[in-house]
């Protein structure tokens, strides 16, 4: 499922951070329309606190 496909590429790029030579201080998300709303559902259930920047275009939220 779409959900479970973002959550592994950020769980991936959590582990991965010496490899790509970044840290956890330099990972941004950024979502457009639906993206936001999948940037939201991945980050509400899971624990990645050390993300610098979060960029939620359009997203659809309640009031």
């Amino acid at each position: 499922m779409w959900k479970d496909d973002c959550l592994g590429t950020l769980q991936w790029v959590k582990e991965n951070y010496t490899k790509l030579g970044i840290t956890s201080s330099q990972v941004v998300m950024v979502g457009d329309s639906a993206g936001g709303n999948l940037i939201n559902s991945v980050l509400v259930k899971n624990d990645f606190k050390d993300i610098k920047l979060i960029i939620e275009l359009y997203q659809v939220i309640d009031k």
